[in-house]
């Protein structure tokens, strides 16, 4: 009786084992490939007035490379055609490139 009791016991040990290595293994893939994040685009827009047939947007756009220390930001005001929904007008009003700098005593952004 104690021998089945043992080797019970030492079959769920080695299950365990092999869940353990299976799941550790999945969390190390998955984590590796999000290491260095997606490119992207991310656009909003504020409504701060309309007309009859137009409406106006703050319209902020942020460019992400795959890379955690750059990204840039352009800020424009855009006029839009509330049938079309095309753009009339846009006016660019600010655009900045964020850089990291490694060469920086302390940790900076330019």
């Amino acid at each position: 009786m104690m021998s089945q009791k043992f080797v019970l016991s030492q079959s769920c040990g080695n299950w365990i084992g092999v869940i353990y290595t299976v799941f550790a293994l999945q969390f190390a893939l998955l984590s590796g490939a999000n290491a260095t994040p997606d490119p992207g685009i991310v656009i909003s827009d504020q409504i701060i007035g309309t007309t009859p047939n137009t409406f106006f947007v703050i319209r902020t756009t942020t460019l992400r490379p795959p890379s955690h220390y750059e990204y840039k930001k352009r800020v424009e005001l855009v006029e839009l055609s509330i049938p079309s929904g095309k753009i009339e007008q846009q006016c660019l009003v600010r655009e900045t490139e964020y850089h990291y700098d490694f060469e920086a005593s302390q940790e900076t952004w330019t």
